[in-house]
């Protein structure tokens, strides 16, 4: 994680950059979203810091998840799905918020694309050892060059090859009808969903607002055995689309925490 310092440094060259490219332009606000800054000890410790220099504009310090809600639900009520190289859920009724999953890649984070690789490079090692055959075997051989058993230990733990970096073969093995490939799919997904319908049984939904974002609901594989798990697991879904640009979530967060005009 960067020090404070560093952090500092990055978002006053950033404001420092927009005022000489705008310098009629008056900065009414400031919104940072940034990855872990929904914990309360970072968001404190930077907004304080940035305080320090800039005192004539309210300053908000959230997390990137916090500002993509923002912008999915208007600053309104519903639940936010990310599935990128990790995975959580964050929902909000009511002015309540509760989230599930978001751990990290050690011990949570379902349908992540992180998840996801380490479990296809187990089934890749299975198959190398004399196991179940996968199709991924195949494709870690001819996209990565591994020859050998060798060959991959060493690409993984030099971190030449990311199981990030795997997930990508698992959903083409997986559209060309590989079944172990389609099964960690569809287990990582029916987690994913069981943590979505946790949240919204606390948040009380009856019908669930659901907006999903990142890379992996791009794929058309994915994202049709995501749905479905999603639907097998709440009573009632309003699907609310992907959104364009959640770095909009900031100004809508910044400027109703500043109690100005709303956005449209």
């Amino acid at each position: 994680m960067m020090k404070i310092e560093e952090q500092v440094g990055g978002v006053s060259r950033l404001v420092e950059n927009f005022r000489h490219h705008n310098p009629i332009a008056v900065i009414k606000g400031l919104c940072i979203g940034i990855a872990g800054g929904g914990r309360d000890a970072e968001q404190n410790l930077l907004r304080t810091e940035l305080e320090k220099i800039y005192q004539s504009f309210p300053i908000l310090v959230t997390s990137d998840a916090h500002v993509a809600h923002a912008e999915a639900f208007k600053n309104g009520d519903g639940i936010l799905i990310i599935a990128g190289t990790g995975s959580m859920v964050l929902g909000r009724k009511n002015k309540r918020w509760d989230r599930a999953g978001g751990y990290g890649f050690l011990i949570g984070d379902p349908a992540g694309g992180y998840r996801m690789g380490q479990e296809s490079l187990f089934a890749i090692c299975t198959a190398m050892d004399g196991g179940k055959r996968t199709m991924m075997e195949d494709l870690i051989r001819n996209n990565f060059d591994i020859r050998t058993r060798e060959d991959l230990i060493l690409r993984i733990y030099d971190n030449t090859i990311l199981p990030a970096d795997v997930a990508p073969l698992l959903l083409e093995a997986a559209e060309q009808g590989d079944d172990i490939a389609q099964h960690i799919i569809t287990d990582n997904c029916t987690k994913l969903a069981s943590q979505v319908a946790m949240a919204s049984e606390t948040l009380d939904y009856k019908i669930t607002p659901i907006c999903i974002i990142g890379s992996l609901f791009k794929n058309p594989y994915f994202r049709e055995v995501l749905t479905s798990c999603l639907n097998d697991a709440l009573e009632s879904i309003e699907w609310i689309p992907n959104i364009n640009e959640p770095a909009m979530g900031a100004c809508r967060l910044i400027i109703s925490n500043s109690k100005s005009v709303a956005v449209h």
